[in-house]
């Protein structure tokens, strides 16, 4: 093959290559007829796959083959490259965008949140804030802890020997009259360290980006992060650096990254379907429901005293363990929950599965509770922000019932919050 036939294999490859993007709902099953489409995702890894909380499928049925793709508990943005092409999947949230903005808000807690180096399109540019408000709390965070102030070493010429003075330089010059300043190294405490440098410009991209999105806290406590590093030198820095800085500062390698994701990789539009890069990210919608529901039932018993106890117990003569969801207890009332990121419409509804797992939880010796609950998710505009679908009967449990509620994921915690404590109130002085 002589070079021209190279250069003409070379251009026709690089046309060939594909690239598609799919935008699906988490807990749903979607068709592909695209055959370019298909032709990527099955060419690429399973666990790749898996470990997004996609799967393929091949439906059968009046004869034909239907190809599918099957998402889970996990919403997010992924790329996956194959030698068949490039693929970015965007997987929604059954609620609003928004409210799952607001329940890692009033969780405060980003441990859900995972993400990596991606190009992705978004349909819906709130999710963009949960980037956002990665990289601000991240750096607040470091901040609080007494990170901000750091060691920068400076060469000077001085009058009087400090740190590390260049003798060679001094005497080379001809003979020392004593008056000379002399050339020295040395270390000092700073708050103009390089790591403040970076913060301070990722702070200031994410006021702009809240500010233009109206989210008036989060640009507050940027604001006001951004004044506490008011005599830092701007400055600009290439992903080698940063990424350099990372390894030297393990400890805030997180939060370093977060900044790299806004300042290099983020590229805010304000309109939806625009492709841009950005860190794709991922949450688990089935562990961040169960850190809620712990949340909202320990914020509904803010005057009995009850604390969260130990969550794992041990199964004698198995050398197993459970772990439960929540157990609350203010030494002479207790409280379990067991959480089911499952939708469901009555009682009939819930797996039996799910019902033997709670009520053996609760005939454990030492959780001995007064009150079980099961919860679920709702997602309707038309339930109720607590629902209490029914109670389960029949078992020779402490609590004698097991109950059954959902919570309706498009409420305000306020307004559940507000529900919970009345029926729980009610629930144990009934006891």
């Amino acid at each position: 093959m002589n070079s021209i036939d190279l250069i003409l294999e070379r251009i026709s490859s690089k046309r060939s290559f594909s690239e598609k993007a799919l935008q699906l709902t988490e807990q749903s099953s979607a068709p592909i007829n695209c055959e370019a489409t298909w032709s990527i995702i099955e060419s690429l890894s399973p666990s790749e796959l898996m470990r997004s909380g996609i799967s393929i499928l091949l439906n059968y049925s009046d004869g034909k083959i239907a190809k599918l793709v099957q998402t889970s508990n996990i919403i997010g943005s992924f790329r996956f490259q194959s030698e068949n092409g490039l693929i970015t999947i965007l997987i929604e949230p059954k609620v609003p965008a928004q409210r799952v903005v607001s329940i890692v808000n009033y969780l405060n807690d980003d441990s859900g949140f995972s993400h990596e180096k991606s190009t992705a399109y978004s349909a819906q540019l709130d999710l963009l804030t949960l980037q956002l408000r990665n990289c601000v709390i991240s750096i607040e965070r470091s901040i609080s802890k007494g990170s901000i102030k750091g060691y920068k070493t400076t060469t000077d010429r001085l009058p009087y020997i400090k740190g590390r003075a260049q003798y060679l330089s001094l005497f080379s010059n001809g003979p020392y009259l004593g008056h000379e300043k002399i050339t020295c190294s040395f270390s000092e405490i700073t708050i103009d360290t390089k790591k403040n440098q970076l913060y301070k410009k990722a702070l200031s991209k994410c006021r702009k980006a809240l500010n233009d999105r109206s989210d008036e806290n989060l640009a507050s406590l940027a604001s006001n992060l951004l004044y506490s590093l008011s005599s830092v030198s701007d400055s600009d820095f290439k992903s080698s650096e940063i990424n350099q800085l990372a390894t030297e500062n393990q400890e805030e390698k997180a939060t370093i990254l977060a900044c790299r994701d806004v300042l290099l990789n983020l590229s805010i539009s304000p309109h939806p379907g625009i492709a841009r890069e950005f860190y794709s990210y991922s949450i688990n919608m089935a562990d961040l429901f169960e850190k809620y529901c712990h949340k909202l039932i320990e914020d509904s018993l803010p005057n009995r005293n009850f604390k969260s106890k130990g969550e794992i117990y041990p199964i004698d003569g198995a050398d197993k363990e459970i772990r439960l969801d929540g157990l609350f207890s203010n030494g002479d009332k207790t409280i379990l929950i067991e959480c089911k990121y499952k939708s469901i419409d009555s009682m009939a509804s819930i797996r039996e599965t799910d019902i033997y797992q709670c009520i053996a939880y609760a005939a454990h010796a030492e959780v001995t509770p007064d009150v079980a609950v099961m919860l679920f998710p709702g997602t309707s505009y038309d339930q109720q922000s607590v629902d209490v679908v029914g109670e389960i009967n029949g078992f020779n449990i402490p609590c004698g019932t097991l109950k059954a509620i959902r919570i309706n994921l498009n409420s305000s915690p306020e307004m559940i919050i507000t529900f919970l404590s009345d029926y729980l109130k009610k629930t144990l002085d009934a006891i």
